[in-house]
């Protein structure tokens, strides 16, 4: 996988944490980087390009997630030949967390993924766009504006527009950043930790993540727009995956979805 940016400063503080999930070292062929975009440096964790072969995927994490939600199954998309790139959204764990939620609209998350994907070089060779949760509404509005940059899209657990619930969120994100949310979450999260190295980053991203991107992405997922005609215009061969309690998100998706260009699993 060719990359055009100049990843600069390697993220040894991510390296060490995530060496603590595999047990004192990365999984062979992964490396952290940093990636220069309008927010700041994003941080993420990349297959090494000698076990490069097929198209390249960029992969996107969702609400409160980060790049480190996807190190597990990378090496396995690496011995199949396919380089991998997932990186931590503004805001999320150790990338950059720009002050004030006007920083993390829609089109501000939007932007950074266009800027990930031109640093791998999408422009002369399109890579494959996976998002998951939110990272999913990033994905479609990407893929819509920048069609020119993506080979397919794929869209874990992610609904072509907010369900009725959502509306919501943000209220329930104002009440976790207050002073008495912060000690429930914390508390909450004390209950269930165990010498589980992941449920330690889960608890650890749980408190450096920013409270403005958390908020910002919590009013964009109470009312981001329906792409699905735009994204059915693209052209691009779109799948759509849902776990097995995600019936939901199925019907919602088989009511945009077209015949012969896209796939639900």
């Amino acid at each position: 996988m060719k990359l055009q940016c100049a990843w600069g400063n390697v993220c040894r503080y991510v390296e060490k944490f995530i060496a603590r999930l595999f047990g004192g070292g990365l999984p062979e062929g992964l490396r952290c980087l940093g990636i220069p975009s309008a927010a700041g440096v994003l941080t993420a964790v990349v297959t090494d390009e000698a076990v490069a072969g097929a198209t390249p995927a960029l992969l996107v994490p969702g609400f409160t997630g980060s790049k480190e939600d996807f190190t597990p199954f990378m090496p396995y998309l690496a011995q199949r030949g396919r380089a991998a790139l997932a990186y931590s959204q503004r805001g999320q764990a150790d990338s950059a967390a720009p002050e004030g939620v006007e920083y993390y609209r829609l089109s501000d998350f939007v932007g950074d993924l266009i800027e990930v994907a031109r640093s791998m070089g999408a422009q002369e060779r399109p890579v494959h766009l996976l998002g998951h949760s939110f990272g999913g509404v990033i994905a479609r509005q990407a893929a819509v504006k920048a069609p020119e940059l993506f080979r397919s899209l794929t869209l874990f657990s992610t609904g072509p527009r907010p369900p009725e619930g959502m509306r919501w969120t943000p209220l329930r994100q104002r009440l976790l950043s207050s002073t008495t949310g912060k000690r429930l979450s914390a508390w909450y999260i004390s209950q269930f930790l165990s010498e589980d190295p992941r449920e330690e980053l889960i608890a650890h991203r749980s408190m450096v993540t920013s409270e403005d991107s958390l908020m910002g992405a919590a009013i964009i997922l109470a009312r981001y727009p329906d792409v699905s005609v735009p994204l059915r215009q693209s052209g691009l061969p779109v799948l759509i995956a849902h776990g097995v309690g995600g019936q939901r998100l199925a019907r919602a998706n088989a009511s945009s979805r077209s015949a012969g260009s896209w796939s639900t699993l």
